[in-house]
């Protein structure tokens, strides 16, 4: 599926990468670790918190739209009603599966934040099931798949092509590259792993 994302993400995970690294806030990090995998969901405010917390470069007021451009579903949760009541009000939230998925996306794209604090207990409950989501998919490959994934990308559309490219080598060694058209607006932007290698057919 193609990740189609706005030029103001793409810009945005550009001007992040190339920004001084911010140390990650453990403590904070690890309290919302916790609350996550009690409740088995967050809110987009958590979330935003988490982000915050491990990989302080990224504006936390985006990551809504980020969520949005690399497909992870997002979806309203909502109190118990009583019995008595016949309408709530719900708040948007992502299973604690999908925010470890957005974890190791961030990460693929080349953002230093380590996806361990979700990705360890989440594979452990995982563990003797019989059937997964691409969330916990992406959590039981994690390890395996580490440093090796395919490129991640974001483009501005379906056929989005590039003109002139500017890149960096992250000190995680993912390589980024950020390309524009011909107007100098941003078209795409791709990050390959420092493992990642291209099988081409003969």
């Amino acid at each position: 599926m193609t990740n189609l994302a706005s030029v103001d993400i793409i810009t945005e995970t550009w001007r992040a990468l190339n920004s001084p690294f911010i140390p990650c806030r453990s403590s904070v990090a690890a309290g919302l670790a916790a609350k996550f995998l009690d409740q088995g969901w967050a809110d987009i405010c958590d979330i935003q918190d988490m982000v915050w917390a491990l990989e302080g470069r990224f504006s936390d007021q985006k990551i809504g739209d980020l969520i949005r451009a690399l497909n992870i579903p997002m979806r309203p949760i909502y109190r118990r009603p009583s019995h008595r009541e016949d309408q709530c009000f719900g708040t948007l939230a992502l299973t604690v599966a999908d925010v470890a998925w957005l974890l190791i996306l961030m990460e693929r794209l080349g953002f230093e934040l380590d996806p361990m604090i979700l990705v360890r207990p989440i594979a452990q409950r995982i563990k003797k099931s019989d059937h997964l989501n691409d969330a916990e998919l992406s959590v039981l490959w994690y390890k395996k798949e580490h440093l090796k994934n395919p490129p991640v990308e974001l483009f501005t559309h379906a056929t989005a092509i590039g003109n002139s490219c500017e890149a960096l080598t992250t000190r995680t060694k993912y390589r980024i590259e950020f390309w524009k058209g011909l107007d100098g607006i941003p078209t795409t932007l791709q990050s390959f792993a420092p493992k990642y290698r291209l099988i081409r057919a003969h």
